[in-house]
């Protein structure tokens, strides 16, 4: 049933689409940036066409002040060469590398992919892998769909005592947002998944999760230093399958589990000129149905810091400090509920 729903969350989100909108060019020589009065059709653009007599241009969303919306110019196409020699240098030198020969098309998907610095180590067979990435719709600022995966794979083998070590953690999430529906409250779904095996076991074989009834509330929103400051809650049905059996709260031992779980998020991002600061607090309590109460023993916390340092546009230098506490674990088979992961990252973003 978990892999259903999945799917069918995904054929329904992809669905939605977001046509393109094109203004006038307010003067015969481009610019860098545009100021365009806000207008109903603006309102849910990230990207938009601005078009002149001698040139097209693709404008990306910056920000908004009062009754206006200030777009940067991030493409153009010069139709008619010869106007090149009326404009200012200035204005040359600035739209020259952003030129193109063909007409500039919004794009419809942004990819950001990162990895950990891979290592394969010949003394003890060891290894080591973290890697992921992040896909976004960006046709429009309303509604936008997101899916995201992580794997963290790791194997190491003591050749004196012959003992192997492995660990594998793969998350993926699905997430549909409804922006700003009401004022500064959010409307989203989420759907996801997570796998985590131990030397050939899985404490945790497939864990399914959905949630359809989920609201955010944003605090702060394109701050000048603190850019985002949100809380977000949803009840999400959950099903776990595990290779070992487990006795939950008010129930047989068993490989399989059900259960609502409360997941409450706190998200933090702040930015100072090429630095970028991100934190997440998730703090899940189950609801077990059979004893009609909460385990505040099985909270599934996770928090997540990301420092960032940007390189260039698309290339941005990450450390991030993960800790989770999952009791599931150690009910499965003993393992240590909780853990520290330090890692750096280069994390590279483009649009298609």
């Amino acid at each position: 049933m978990g892999k259903a729903l999945f799917f069918i969350i995904i054929g329904l989100f992809l669905s939605l689409a977001a046509f393109a909108v094109s203004v006038p060019s307010p003067t015969p020589i481009p610019k860098l940036y545009y100021r365009i009065p806000k207008a109903k059709k603006l309102e849910n653009k990230d990207f938009l066409t601005i078009k002149g007599a001698d040139f097209i241009i693709l404008a990306k969303r910056q920000e908004e002040k009062g009754d206006h919306i200030y777009w940067k110019t991030v493409k153009i196409r010069v139709k008619n060469k010869d106007a090149i020699e009326t404009w200012p240098y200035s204005i040359k030198q600035l739209m020259h590398p952003l030129e193109q020969e063909s007409t500039p098309k919004e794009p419809f998907l942004g990819v950001s992919i990162f990895a950990s610095p891979i290592s394969f180590a010949v003394l003890n067979s060891a290894r080591n892998i973290y890697a992921g990435y992040n896909l976004r719709t960006l046709t429009s600022t309303k509604h936008e769909l997101s899916h995201d995966l992580t794997i963290n794979d790791s194997y190491q083998k003591d050749a004196n005592f012959d003992v192997e070590t492995s660990s594998m953690v793969l998350n993926s999430s699905l997430i549909y947002d409804y922006n700003n529906f009401y004022g500064n409250w959010t409307y989203f779904a989420i759907a996801n998944y997570r796998r985590q095996k131990f030397n050939g076991d899985y404490p945790i074989k497939h864990q399914y999760g959905l949630g359809v009834l989920g609201l955010k509330y944003k605090f702060i929103k394109n701050g000048k230093y603190i850019k985002n400051l949100d809380l977000s809650y949803v009840p999400i049905y959950e099903e776990l399958i595990s290779d070992f059996e487990v006795s939950y709260p008010g129930e047989e031992p068993s490989k399989t589990q059900k259960n609502i779980r409360n997941s409450f998020r706190l998200r933090f991002v702040a930015g100072y000129e090429d630095w970028v600061f991100n934190y997440v607090l998730f703090y899940r309590p189950a609801y077990y149905f059979k004893i009609d109460t909460l385990d505040m023993q099985d909270i599934d916390l996770n928090s997540t810091l990301s420092i960032g340092k940007n390189l260039s546009e698309r290339v941005q230098l990450n450390f991030t400090n993960t800790y989770t506490k999952d009791i599931r674990l150690f009910r499965a088979n003993g393992m240590r509920p909780d853990n520290t992961i330090n890692s750096f990252s280069i994390n590279v973003a483009i649009n298609i």
